[in-house]
């Protein structure tokens, strides 16, 4: 349910009065009993011949999901009461019960009716009576059976235009790179519907198999894409929006970050559908070419922050467990052979990527012998011709016939290891490449390293985070279904609770599941509530702070400053409003810097201020943390932490081999590496950590003992002035402030951070906790301390307990 906004709310007043009393008469008589498993379904008739846009008919009537029905669902985002009008009209009959609905769900049934004709579906508010809460307290828990039994779920995004159209097909050209899932073939029901899929899988396989090659030649520059020739007009299409990105990137921003992706309802239906297709006005993308596109890692660096949710969805569609229902019992032998699988992702290794891996051996091992065979036949023909040559050489020809026999000889041992180790791999990648596309394994590996949980934990705490609802109770009721899937209890739906009871009862679910969960706290912030409220609680009823650092965390499994490794008796544990933690203390903040926004750098007043504090920071980590080992290079611990990275800590020296041909041997020597890729690697910012050593260079020059002076230097150093600018006004933006502990470690926080607070690592929480108080903790925010980020410092037999209140 997208929205829950009733559509004959009594508190806006009847929108059709005429019909009220119908409507009513109507759910009464097909009724739905409590712990029945019964839904209605809504049987769409087709529309006319050659009339499209006729009036909306349908039959409404009662069904259970026992009896395993064949019906489609429908997600869309209902609107507000204000943005959801004209309101529109269906008819039920036979009862001819004028129904109201709203523009964007009248429009969704248009285009699906247009597109497959009569159809069975199920549409949240026709299906369930908005009316009676009774009902839709034991209809939400049904959702899970709902969306997981349904053959097809469309996914509404609303009417399209020229630039939408231009992103999908953007999307779809960015699929063909990956090997295509057949995700509709695997969970077909029926025989007749998976040959019906299985014919559409090969005729796309064909098709990203063209795409590809195009792909390749156009990386390799070897045909221009400009002139294209006569490549067919879907193509031509297909090449030009692989070269036009900035054209695409508006396009793909809209269609990706549609209201539909931005509320909680939708989030469970999408993530719970076996089979979700997205809808555009005429326009549709398949769910598996939206996976293959966002899960690319090639794609430009302009579509990362678009495509970012869209992997977590993936993420979390992929691994997200399943209970068997119609969908995997197939005739199929070779289906039942397999005990019932716990997600798509196993699917999808035990059915399809093993046998893509195997044929790729073949492939290779096909290259291999037939590269031998050739090479064998050549030098056997070479040889006996060498053979055939008279022992007198009595001719000019015979020793241009001579010479020609041995060069081809010498040529051949030449280039024997060239071409085992260079020309063969290249053809089998090529081959492979164009045939089969990327494998998950290929493009996906670090998932192989990340528990299940952490990448369910990502995908529902990013809903929380990110998705929004007009009944704040639901941002719990609407992932109820993904965490049953995921091997929770969650609790059956009750409006009876305030939304402090609500969020309560969800982080003791999430808790109870799995104790890493407790890093969703990292969402809480001190001024997000009362003082009635626990200081741990997220309250995700307004926006989540301190996002610069929690993003990260949320995003990336493979951080965590606190990981629980081994005993039970280290997990968290939830008494009453009180949150038990195993904690070590790293330190009481001892130095505290805010900054201010600079709005106009030719006002020296707003430049002094700042860098008067961020020179005194700056000096005080420098002249504090000497001795510590994650400071050793002191500017590129300064960097992390104005930046806001967290890198692991790796080798400062490196290991240079070479040729010395004086000795004539190899040798190898070590060698200090450079300060941006030692001990923290910044190759990917490296631009930005040289402008950042023009300024560290000059607020350490001798000469810039004063405010007065260090400005100057700045202002003749553009590179070193713009640093210093647009460090201070994004620190300022993001609301974070620097500061250095009593135990001389430094870092950046939440501007809410005041000096004598302590900062914990916390058991099973993914990155250092700031607390408050002494008697009485309470939870301020996440920080940032460097040199500790990835578990460096984390004991398990230094914990002590921690409180929260």
């Amino acid at each position: 349910m997208n929205e829950r906004t009733p559509l004959f709310s009594s508190g806006q007043g009847s929108l059709l009065p005429a019909c009220t009393t119908r409507t009513t008469q109507l759910y009464a008589e097909l009724a739905l009993s409590p712990g029945s498993r019964c839904v209605r379904l809504l049987d769409l008739q087709a529309a006319p011949p050659g009339l499209d846009d006729a009036p909306l008919t349908a039959h409404l009537r009662v069904a259970s999901l026992a009896d395993r029905p064949v019906f489609s669902t429908l997600s869309y985002v209902w609107g507000s009461p204000a943005s959801a009008r004209p309101w529109h009209q269906i008819t039920l009959l036979p009862q001819r019960v004028n129904l109201a609905i709203t523009e964007s769900c009248f429009q969704a049934l248009q285009r699906i009716r247009a597109r497959v004709g009569a159809v069975t579906i199920w549409v949240d508010s026709i299906c369930v009576n908005q009316e009676d809460e009774a009902e839709k307290t034991f209809q939400i828990p049904l959702m899970m059976d709902i969306y997981s039994s349904a053959r097809v779920g469309y996914n509404w995004l609303g009417e399209s235009n020229d630039q939408l159209d231009h992103a999908i097909r953007r999307l779809r050209s960015r699929a063909t790179i990956s090997a295509r899932l057949p995700l509709a073939y695997l969970v077909s029901s029926c025989q007749e519907q998976r040959e019906h899929e299985w014919k559409a899988f090969v005729s796309r396989l064909w098709k990203d198999a063209l795409g590809r090659v195009f792909y390749h030649l156009r990386r390799a520059s070897i045909i221009d894409l400009k002139q294209p020739g006569q490549l067919g007009a879907d193509w031509n299409r297909c090449i030009k929006t692989l070269r036009h990105k900035g054209k695409d990137l508006a396009g793909i921003q809209q269609l990706l970050g549609h209201p539909w992706t931005r509320r909680a309802w939708t989030f469970q239906e999408l993530v719970l559908s076996r089979s979700p297709v997205f809808l555009c006005g005429e326009n549709y993308i398949l769910w598996e070419d939206i996976i293959n596109a966002t899960c690319l890692e090639d794609h430009s660096p302009e579509l990362t922050s678009a495509l970012r949710p869209w992997r977590s969805l993936a993420d979390l569609w992929l691994n997200l467990p399943r209970l068997p229902t119609q969908s995997l019992q197939s005739s199929d032998p070779e289906i039942e052979a397999f005990p019932p699988l716990p997600s798509f992702r196993e699917l999808l290794d035990r059915r399809w990527l093993q046998k893509l891996r195997m044929l790729r051996e073949v492939l290779h091992s096909v290259v291999f012998l037939t590269t031998i065979c050739i090479y064998a036949a050549s030098a056997g023909i070479i040889i006996v011709l060498a053979r055939q040559q008279p022992q007198e050489i009595v001719s000019p020809k015979m020793v241009t016939d001579s010479r020609i026999i041995y060069g081809a000889m010498f040529f051949i041992c030449l280039s024997f290891p060239f071409l085992f180790g260079i020309i063969i791999p290249t053809i089998c990648g090529f081959l492979s490449f164009i045939l089969i596309g990327k494998l998950p394994a290929e493009q996906d590996a670090h998932h192989e390293n990340h528990p299940l949980e952490s990448l369910l934990l990502n995908g529902v705490w990013t809903a929380l985070a990110q998705r929004a609802s007009s009944e704040p109770r639901d941002k719990f009721f609407a992932l109820s279904g993904i965490l049953k899937a995921m091997g929770a209890s969650p609790s059956l739906p009750n409006y009876s609770w305030t939304v402090r009871e609500t969020y309560h009862n969800l982080f003791r679910v999430l808790l109870a599941w799995q104790p890493t969960t407790a890093s969703v706290m990292l969402s809480a912030g001190l001024s997000d509530h009362g003082t009635d409220w626990p200081s741990w609680l997220p309250n995700w009823t307004v926006p989540e702070r301190n996002t610069w650092l929690v993003d990260r965390y949320r995003a990336d499994h493979t951080i965590h400053a606190a990981p629980i490794r081994s005993t039970l008796n280290r997990r968290p544990v939830l008494i009453g409003d009180k949150l038990v933690l195993s904690g070590q203390y790293i330190g009481t903040v001892e130095i505290c810097v805010r900054l201010g926004a600079i709005t106009s750098v030719d006002d020296r007043s707003q430049l002094l201020h700042p860098l008067h504090q961020l020179a005194q920071w700056m000096r005080s980590v420098t002249t504090r943390t000497s001795g510590l080992e994650a400071y050793t290079v002191i500017q590129s611990s300064l960097f992390s932490i104005l930046e806001g990275l967290s890198r692991p800590k790796q080798n400062t020296m490196a290991e240079y081999t070479f040729w010395d041909a004086k000795v004539k041997e190899w040798r190898t020597i070590e060698y200090t590496k450079k300060r941006w890729e030692a001990p923290y690697d910044f190759i990917d910012c490296l631009d930005e950590f040289k402008a950042f050593e023009a300024f560290h260079q000059i607020i350490h020059r001798p000469d810039s003992r004063t405010e007065e002076a260090m400005l100057s230097k700045l202002q003749g150093n553009r590179v070193a002035f713009d640093y210093f600018v647009r460090t201070v006004n994004r620190l300022a933006g993001e609301e974070r402030g620097l500061f250095v502990l009593t135990t001389k470690m430094a870092g950046s926080g939440s501007l809410e951070m005041v000096e004598g607070d302590t900062i914990y690592l916390a058991a099973g929480v993914r990155a250092p906790i700031l607390l408050r108080g002494t008697s009485t903790l309470r939870y301020v925010s996440p920080v940032l301390v460097h040199g500790i980020m990835h578990g460096e410092q984390f004991r398990e037999g230094e914990l002590d307990t921690v409180e929260l209140q």
